[in-house]
């Protein structure tokens, strides 16, 4: 198949090198790859050790993209996949970098959820949360489980309300659009009507 005949480390990123087979530049690789396939110069390649070389390749390019895409903030599974997906990449590629982020905490599903709850827990409810981790590709027993930790949110909804009302008289056709308001917000009808009750009771004091 041909001969390796260089491996020469790049000079603007020395954790690479460059292969030449046959005098003629190959590719590049990651050193790590570099030293588990023991390459060197005059080593005689067959055409299984290039399709293995060209897989193991793919994996760290693969993952190296999937860091690069981590640093523009938290990814769930699902997310990971189809960015991936959508670079072309090979099931066992993808599988490989999903279990390496998973293997070193880079992507953890139920952080995720307990992340988007925080951040959302005070102006959403829990309808809405949940479906946006559905979609996200977060499973329902996950979702299930850390929604348990925020209990009910009538507080949450009674300060949305007041926001969005802005103290006016509680007639009911504002009242009524305070309700549609935090039921398009994702709160329960329970915790939206615990509100509405709160908000009247309020004015009257």
């Amino acid at each position: 198949m041909g001969k390796i005949t260089k491996v020469e480390i790049q000079k603007n990123n020395k954790k690479r090198s460059n292969l030449y087979i046959d005098n003629n530049y190959y590719c590049s690789l990651d050193n790590d790859t570099v030293s588990k396939f023991s390459i060197k110069e005059g080593k005689e390649l067959t055409e299984e050790f290039i399709e293995s070389l060209q897989l193991e390749n793919e994996k760290q390019v693969a993952l190296n993209k999937s860091v690069d895409y981590l640093g523009k903030g938290l990814k769930t599974e699902k997310q990971m996949r189809e960015y991936l997906k959508g670079k072309g990449y090979l099931k066992v590629v993808i599988d490989y970098v999903i279990e390496t982020l998973a293997r070193y905490k880079y992507i953890n599903d139920e952080y995720y959820a307990k992340i988007f709850i925080e951040v959302y827990k005070k102006s959403k409810g829990k309808i809405y949360i949940k479906n946006k981790l559905k979609q996200k590709g977060i499973s329902e027993e996950v979702i299930e489980a850390q929604l348990i930790e925020i209990g009910d949110q009538q507080e949450e909804a009674y300060n949305e309300i007041k926001k969005h009302l802005r103290n006016k008289e509680p007639e009911p056709i504002v009242i009524n659009k305070g309700l549609r308001h935090l039921l398009q917000k994702g709160f329960t009808y329970s915790d939206a009507e615990s509100a509405v009750r709160r908000y009247k009771e309020e004015w009257t004091k």
